[in-house]
């Protein structure tokens, strides 16, 4: 005799077996062929292996203020099963996301008793557009503690309706271990007690005469708030030393505030509509509160708790220092899952309108849609950026020799990339080697306070140790794409030349790649979504002879001079003269350059047509009269007009621009 599933059960399994399909699509390739990137990763390797080998590397960290033993532990846990490969880490990041779409199901099936419904809250989860930036790098621990967060709901719901003792003690600890955990994943989760606050509140003005459920409600709290507190007091008493002023300080700005604002509206819109959209489904809903049935009042009550909390770590995330995407990822998870649960129960107490249902749906398709291109873009710019890099360092650990320095062209010497490589080929490759960032030695930039105190830096860099010299290498990373969207540290890409391209005769290219991909990419001028490519390289050069390499000062970083710029020539000798290549726009026309040294007029030239000129200057004179041969000859150019492209609607860059120096050298005479 055979034996059916019955229908619901049919209907479930279909449930589950779709929702799993869609993160077989967008987030399980997270793990394939991944590798190492520059921000954390490195960071990710050592750090675990320092607790596999040490558990005080589960303490407060010194340096940022942070405790988050569990958030290590997970790691370890990926390590211990498959390695501390990329892959690895990967894998069990989408593992986590995997779960915590379950869990999400079914709370959403256990509130509403629809197997659609529950299908739903899953599947606008894991399409959300602050998931991606997460998923596909590493470091996020907002993965981490979204899932021990949804497991906080979860038991709260059993404890509200549970009969039994036994039960009722179990989701009491499992509230207690898992805000605990939470706290020590991600310090933002204390946002937790605005659920617990938020019931609290509203029961006591909706059901007052349920005074079996408002107490369930204040045990719960206690119990939750009570491991709130003990995750900090176990930072304090494990650090007493740490400073108040550590990494992890909220400030309120309201300067920052506005353009976290801003930033949040143009990149993550969708996180905010149905931020918005929950908010009045669950105002709808409360003007039917009596009508609904006890269950249903019940079940508003821990919507209303999961809505503002939302809300609130929206507004504390607002208070941070910057604002990136991914720290969407758990009021994105919130809102939508309010939304889902506030929307079946309005259908059922609303007799609305077919037009109004079919305008909801049509913004709801609009804002999954954005989530689902915006998703795609993010996953395509992280994984081509950290597979070049990947390569790049693997390439540069194979080349070095003992001695050699890396030089990261695009970065300061005090940001995360130059750190991260050091680690990474140190403790990936097994290459103790120098790694500095050298993008100062081309714009000037100083550090300033608020950077200082960031990165923790006492002093300014020493610019003498991070001038190339015969021997190193210079990683440069060529891309460009026209999206707006920032993707931490990734995109858009905007850099298309290097320094040395235009020092052909003094570095070598020892490897170099490239990749793209297609994508729908949206940008602020129509039409306003167009089918592009996003494509990222590098390029990896090595220094040969630098004695006559030209060095400039006020040059931007892809050639060009606003007013005025230095040029610095290094020995130059009588039987040599001055090439430079320049580029005049259209927009500067007629553009008068000249070109002192010192007090003496060099070369005087007006432009009336745009294009490409040679311009080739004999120093004999300034050599003889005002320097021995061994010195330098500091050449300023100087220019007549300058334009804002961005004043001119050409793109964003407000940068005052006169001239593109395309190539500077010295060149034996005829």
């Amino acid at each position: 005799m055979r034996n059916y599933l019955p229908p619901l059960c049919k209907a479930k399994l279909a449930c589950y077996i779709l929702f799993l399909a869609v993160w077989g699509v967008t987030v399980l390739p997270s793990a394939y062929e991944a590798p190492f990137g520059y921000l954390d990763d490195a960071g990710t390797v050592v750090a675990v292996r320092n607790v596999s080998q040490n558990w005080a590397g589960l303490l407060p960290d010194p340096e940022t203020g942070r405790f988050q033993p569990i958030y290590w532990l997970g790691k370890l846990l990926a390590c211990s099963l498959w390695g501390d490969s990329p892959a690895a880490f990967y894998l069990f990041q989408a593992l986590t996301v995997l779960l915590n779409g379950l869990i999400i199901i079914y709370l959403v099936n256990r509130f509403t008793r629809s197997t659609f419904a529950g299908l739903a809250a899953g599947i606008f989860f894991i399409t959300g557009s602050s998931i991606y930036e997460a998923v596909y790098t590493l470091g996020k621990s907002e993965i981490q503690a979204s899932l021990f967060l949804f497991l906080i709901i979860a038991a709260n719901a059993v404890y509200l309706e549970c009969q039994s003792r036994r039960t009722a003690i179990a989701a009491l600890a499992a509230i207690f271990i898992c805000s605990l955990c939470a706290n020590w994943t991600k310090e933002t989760l204390a946002a937790a007690s605005v659920f617990w606050l938020t019931g609290l509140s509203v029961s006591y003005m909706r059901i007052p005469e349920q005074r079996h459920f408002l107490s369930a409600w204040l045990q719960t709290s206690l119990v939750g708030i009570a491991a709130v507190i003990v995750s900090r007091l176990g930072y304090y008493a494990l650090r007493p030393e740490i400073s108040a002023e550590a990494y992890t300080k909220f400030v309120i700005n309201i300067t920052g505030i506005k353009e976290n604002l801003l930033f949040y509206l143009q990149q993550t819109p969708d996180v905010i509509f149905f931020g918005l959209l929950s908010a009045a489904l669950v105002l709808a809903w409360s003007g039917r509160f009596q009508q609904s049935e006890q269950a249903g009042q019940k079940i508003y009550i821990i919507i209303c708790g999961i809505l503002l909390t939302g809300w609130g770590y929206f507004l504390g995330m607002l208070c941070w220092r910057w604002g990136e995407a991914y720290y969407l990822y758990i009021p994105g998870a919130l809102f939508q899952t309010a939304c889902i649960v506030a929307g079946y129960f309005v259908l059922r107490l609303y007799k609305c309108t077919r037009s109004l249902i079919v305008l909801v749906l049509l913004l709801i398709s609009i804002f999954k849609f954005y989530g689902l291109i915006y998703g795609y873009y993010v996953a395509v710019s992280q994984r081509i950026n950290d597979s070049m890099y990947y390569e790049a360092i693997r390439k540069y650990a194979e080349l070095a020799k003992p001695g050699d320095r890396l030089l990261l062209e695009q970065w300061n010497d005090f940001e995360e990339p130059a750190y991260s490589s050091r680690l990474m080929l140190q403790q990936v490759f097994s290459l103790q080697t120098e790694v500095y960032g050298i993008r100062s030695l081309f714009t000037g930039q100083s550090l300033t306070e608020e950077q200082k105190k960031l990165y923790s830096i006492k002093n300014e860099w020493n610019d003498t140790i991070l001038k190339p010299k015969k021997g190193d290498y210079i990683l440069f990373m060529p891309g460009k794409n026209s999206a707006y969207w920032i993707v931490r540290g990734v995109a858009p890409f905007v850099a298309a030349h290097s320094h040395f391209e235009r020092m052909a005769d003094h570095v070598t290219v020892k490897s170099e790649n490239l990749q793209s991909k297609s994508c729908l990419i949206i940008q602020p001028q129509a039409p306003f979504i167009v089918l592009d490519k996003v494509y990222r390289g590098y390029r990896l050069y090595q220094i040969g002879d630098i004695e006559k390499m030209i060095q400039w000062s006020g040059q931007f970083d892809d050639g060009w001079i606003g007013r005025s710029a230095i040029a610095a020539i290094p020995n130059p000798a009588e039987q040599e003269n001055v090439y430079f290549e320049v580029f005049v726009p259209q927009q500067v026309l007629p553009q008068r350059l000249t070109i002192h040294c010192g007090d003496a007029l060099v070369s005087d030239i007006t432009f009336s047509e745009s294009g490409t000129y040679p311009l080739v200057l004999n120093l004999d004179n300034y050599i003889t009269n005002n320097h021995s041969v061994s010195a330098s000859v500091d050449l300023k150019f100087s220019v007549s007009n300058i334009f804002v492209p961005q004043n001119m609607g050409l793109n964003k860059d407000t940068r005052e621009l006169g001239l593109l120096l395309k190539s500077s050298k010295l060149v034996l005479k005829d």
